[in-house]
């Protein structure tokens, strides 16, 4: 049933009531409250931050008091899932986060040092395993490739000799450079509420091995400097080691110098290297600014940050390939037409591009996803905007994958009696 408000009829023993904080791809935030008794447990699951100019009013405020909530379970640690904590705990949230081992680690870069003190209430868990939170809360982390240490979020609420089964998506994809989607067998056969995102409900198909021809057709051309701007967290790592990769087959010259500029950018390639996930990388040289790249002869390639091009190096980048047609740009994600890395069409820069590291599934991939699992109740469509969530609502009807197919927003509450 979907309601606008919340409140417990007398007589009532127990309630669970679900709802959305962002109605967008950003600020990725979902709220379940527990009600028995009529005393409540408040999940949050990610507090991410709304990105973009025309989202900052967005950010300061919360739907919800922060000071109410329990828990924080974090998918993964990308800004979006994880922006606003410090703001959360600043404005009275005093009970615990919890992630896996890798995302913990990933988000104290992502936060910064200025923000270090969330980590006191910090605490990971290992993945597969399901743990108990309360009476009523059990809950488990799984494996998801959106990037290395991302995972799905499974929940079940228990009431006497019933139970409600939860599964977050969170950023979804199943198989990526450094890590492959699973599930244990026994999630496939339970019935189940999913919350889904629908990030690229008409995604296009991924253009696999673009990258590799475009690399090497910039060698046959007289740019001299091929840029690459991307997003710290592991399009950067990606991009490194499919360079890494050319260079050791002899696809592309091993003494083509390899430059890399943002501190996050080598604090995250420092920590996959430790992992071992980067097997093999370029000879690569972190330089903090542009001077003096630019004057060098010979190729070279510059991995450098922010992805979107707003500031920083890369806004450098592209201000200098509007006027040295000896600059490469290349585009490697997704930005929107408000970033200069989404308006290279509309600029007089070389640029080549390709959509092969996107790091959601496409529409079609979320739909195969789903229909692995044998008993959907309900799919609760989020993290995305409105028309790819229609799209993605029809195919899951048309397709009878779920009972019921709901798109939820901000304001609006899904809720199931869990009493017998």
């Amino acid at each position: 049933m979907l309601i606008r408000n919340c409140v417990m009829q007398k007589g009532e023993k127990m309630k669970i009531f679900f709802e959305t904080q962002s109605s967008e791809v950003t600020g990725s935030s979902h709220l379940v409250t527990i009600i028995r008794d009529n005393k409540p447990l408040r999940i949050l699951v990610d507090c991410g931050k709304f990105q973009g100019e025309a989202e900052k009013e967005k950010n300061r405020f919360f739907g919800f008091e922060p000071d109410k909530i329990d828990v924080v379970f974090v998918t993964h640690a990308h800004y979006d899932h994880i922006g606003r904590i410090p703001q959360l705990i600043k404005s009275g949230f005093k009970g615990i986060i919890i992630s896996n081992e890798v995302t913990r680690r990933r988000a104290q870069i992502s936060l910064g040092r200025s923000n270090n003190f969330v980590f006191s209430q910090w605490k990971h868990v290992e993945e597969t395993f399901l743990y108990s939170f309360s009476r009523e809360i059990k809950f488990a982390f799984f494996k998801n490739a959106h990037i290395a240490g991302a995972t799905a979020l499974f929940l079940r609420v228990e009431n006497h000799n019933y139970s409600e089964n939860y599964l977050f998506t969170g950023d979804y994809l199943e198989k990526s450079n450094f890590a492959q989607t699973w599930f244990p067998e026994w999630v496939y056969r339970l019935p189940l509420t999913i919350v889904a995102e629908t990030t690229y409900g008409t995604g296009a198909k991924k253009e696999h091995g673009k990258f590799e021809r475009e690399l090497k057709e910039w060698m046959r051309s007289p740019s001299h400097t091929a840029v690459v701007p991307v997003f710290a967290m592991e399009r950067g790592q990606v991009i490194l080691k499919k360079i890494g990769e050319m260079q050791k087959k002899r696809k592309i010259s091993a003494n083509i110098p390899i430059f890399i500029q943002g501190e996050s950018l080598v604090d995250y390639t420092n920590q996959y290297l430790a992992e071992g996930l980067i097997p093999y990388q370029p000879n690569v040289i972190p330089v903090p600014t542009n001077v003096g790249i630019r004057t060098l002869p010979q190729y070279k390639i510059v991995v450098t940050t922010p992805g979107m091009g707003k500031d920083g190096a890369s806004r450098t980048w592209i201000e200098h390939a509007k006027k040295n047609k000896n600059i490469m740009l290349f585009k490697v994600g997704y930005a929107p037409e408000t970033a200069p890395m989404g308006r290279l069409g509309q600029m007089n820069v070389k640029f080549m591009e390709t959509n092969e590291f996107g790091s959601h599934c496409t529409g079609e991939e979320m739909i195969e996803f789903l229909s692995r699992f044998e008993c959907i109740k309900n799919v609760i469509l989020v993290h995305g905007n409105m028309s790819t969530k229609k799209i993605m609502f029809e195919a899951i009807r048309e397709r009878r994958i779920a009972s019921k197919v709901w798109i939820l927003e901000p304001g609006e509450f899904i809720w199931k009696d869990l009493n017998n």
